[in-house]
């Protein structure tokens, strides 16, 4: 997809992460550790990967500087989708009550994605992180650009066999 990207005229890669980089714990993304095999629990490993998502797009900015192309990233935010369809049948009907009340619509939750891709004033925008549509600065490791070239190169490390 890379050289279609960089052969456009104005190539665009966005990348969904999530608020949920929040859920990451005070040491981040351990690269040492990216099985999780140490302390995990579902809510650190999806805090972990929406970090990884965020660091992801960080870098790839970086190395499209120059070109016409950008990455950036976003959190959609809580959309009532059918996400919790797998939940115990107790939890779907909580969500089913309170979901309208507390969930953005499946078009809202669209909305930055769909901004991101394809609206002229985001033409030169690369490296951010969106929320509903503008731009934020987030915390945690979300902005540590060493330790996105660093995930970068190990992850090229575990999949570069399956890429050539």
């Amino acid at each position: 997809v890379l050289p279609q990207v960089l052969a456009a005229q104005q190539g665009r890669i966005v990348v969904v992460s999530s608020s949920a980089y929040k859920w990451a714990p005070p040491v981040g993304i351990e690269v040492d550790n990216l099985s999780g095999e140490r302390e995990y629990t579902p809510e650190k490993g999806y805090g972990i990967s929406k970090t990884a998502n965020g660091l992801f797009s960080l870098e790839l900015a970086r190395r499209f500087q120059g070109t016409n192309a950008t990455s950036n990233s976003l959190s959609p935010g809580a959309a009532d989708t059918n996400l919790w369809r797998h939940a115990p049948a107790w939890q779907q009907r909580i969500g089913d009550v309170i979901g309208g009340l507390l969930l953005k619509s499946v078009e809202a939750g669209a909305a930055t994605q769909c901004y991101l891709a394809d609206a002229p004033v985001l033409a030169k925008v690369s490296g951010h992180y969106f929320e509903d549509c503008n731009p934020l600065v987030p915390g945690g490791q979300m902005t540590d650009a060493e330790l996105a070239t660093r995930l970068w190169d190990v992850s090229m490390d575990l999949v570069g066999v399956h890429l050539t």
